[in-house]
Parts: C-alpha cells; sequence; structure tokens
C-alpha cells in the first residue's frame, strides 16, 4: 500500500507541473533563493509524454541549474531530455541527453538571463531513464575582462573565482583579471580548479607586453587539481574561458593571491 501511495503522490506532484501522460503540456515555474527540484522528487515521465517546464528567475536575478541524469539510452526519437538557455525551445541548447552509452551525466551552470527551458519526452515503452534538476534564483554577477585586483603583502591573502562559485556559471563565457604587486615585488598565484573542456590561461604582463606562463585544461573530469605560479614581474594576466558543452560538466576555479619578493617558479600538483 505505501509504494502506491508514494507513486501517487509523484504523479500528483508531475501533474502538478505540467506533466502528465499522453499529451504535450507545459508548466511555468518561478524560482527563488531557496532550491528546488523540478517534480519536487525523483522525476521519471510519464509514458507517452513530452513535458516542458519554463523555469525563470525574478528580475536582476539568473538561474543556477544542477542536473543530475540517468540511463536517457533509447534513441532520440523514442526519449529525450533537452535543457536550453532561454524561455522557449528555440533558445540556446545547452544540452541534449538521448542515445547515450554512458548511465549517468552531470551539468551544472548558471542562465546567462533569467530563464531557462526544460523538455523531455517519453515514449510508450518501458524505460528506466529520470533526471534530478534542481534549480534556484542567484544574484547576477558581472564577467569582465579587465578586472584589476591589488595584491596585497604576504601574508595577507585576497580571492576570486570562477563566476558563481562554487555553484555552475553561464556557459560561453570568458572573464580576466590583472593582478598588480607594489613595486618591487611579484604575485604568487594559488589555484584550485576542475577544468576538462574550459580553460584558464596565466600570463606575465610586462608594460603592454604579455607572454604565457601555463595552460591548465583537458584533465580528467571531476578531478580537484591544485598550481602555484610566480609572476615574473609586476603583473599577472588570468583569462578565463568556458565553452557550451553537451557532456558531463562540473567544472570550476578558485584563486587566491599576495604580493612576495620576487620569486621565479611553477609548481603543479
Amino acid at each position: 500500500m505505501l509504494p502506491y501511495f508514494g507513486f501517487l503522490l509523484l504523479l500528483k506532484s508531475l501533474t502538478a507541473e505540467g506533466c502528465t501522460a499522453n499529451q504535450s503540456s507545459t508548466a511555468t515555474l518561478t524560482a527563488t533563493e531557496d532550491s528546488r527540484l523540478l517534480g519536487n522528487g525523483t522525476v521519471s515521465p510519464p509514458f507517452n509524454s513530452t513535458c516542458q517546464w519554463n523555469i525563470t528567475a525574478p528580475g536582476g536575478k539568473v538561474l543556477s541549474i544542477d542536473a543530475r541524469i540517468f540511463f536517457f539510452n533509447r534513441a532520440c526519437g523514442d526519449e529525450y531530455l533537452k535543457i536550453h538557455d532561454g524561455p522557449s525551445e528555440s533558445s540556446s541548447l545547452i544540452a541534449e541527453y538521448c542515445s547515450l552509452n554512458v548511465s549517468f551525466s552531470i551539468i551544472k551552470f548558471s542562465s546567462s538571463d533569467r530563464s531557462v527551458w526544460i523538455e523531455t519526452k517519453r515514449g510508450p515503452l518501458y524505460s528506466n531513464s529520470f533526471f534530478l534538476i534542481f534549480y534556484k534564483a542567484i544574484p547576477f554577477e558581472e564577467c569582465s575582462l579587465n578586472t584589476t585586483l591589488n595584491a596585497s603583502l604576504s601574508p595577507v591573502e585576497h580571492n576570486f573565482s570562477s563566476p558563481y562559485w562554487p555553484l555552475g556559471y553561464h556557459l560561453s563565457t570568458t572573464c580576466g583579471w590583472y593582478i598588480t604587486a607594489p613595486e618591487n615585488h611579484s604575485v604568487v598565484l594559488h589555484l584550485k580548479y576542475k577544468l576538462s573542456m574550459d580553460s584558464l590561461e596565466i600570463y606575465d604582463v610586462e608594460g603592454s607586453a604579455t607572454s604565457l606562463v601555463a595552460r591548465f585544461t583537458a584533465r580528467v573530469p571531476g578531478r580537484l587539481y591544485r598550481a602555484t605560479i610566480y609572476s615574473k614581474f609586476r603583473r599577472l594576466y588570468i583569462l578565463f574561458k568556458s565553452n557550451v558543452k553537451t557532456v558531463d560538466t562540473d567544472e570550476r576555479f578558485y584563486a587566491s593571491y599576495s604580493a612576495i619578493t620576487p620569486k621565479c617558479s611553477f609548481n603543479t600538483t
């Protein structure tokens, strides 16, 4: 009796958010600062259905999406899950899940504006596919190519990070930071990062000239790496680039920095 009652509760929650069997349906949801789970539970779409959700954040905010996708192994004509960055199915496609040769996928990102469109289709045949999608509204963060930072003398440290740390950032984003040490000092930069498809580039800066010191990308997905960079001169420039992805992604970086007496070395672990 209890499993049947639980099934009824799940079906009720799906129906309340516009997802019912044997038809196409659309629901409009408003995100708050509290994290919510789409469908109010583990979402296994009803058979023979196409379900759509338009999730919108209040003004001045964007959406943080944390999605877990399971067993979308059937052909795309039979079942799929699509996530769009925008308020409709014609908005930019961030990810599409179908015909997967893996059992589990993950994607974390922040929307470029206020809305995300999610659509899933399930055919009449049995399937064990399901997904967990958490969403919430977060304040918009500016991402500039020319953010300027001043390094304080060690041991005082300051920090910066990929946008919306520790949440996922907006895909197709480029950000840059200039760090400047006082006269007769150099910059020491400590990094923690997970970057498999996106990249972080570190440049020495002398006057108007720049030279590449290191580039971090193409690492094992999900693994946390660390690195320490010492500038040759007074300034470093850090360039972060993200791309639209259709594979597993949980990427980010966190940096701390300070000014020290000049030293030239480079260590990673």
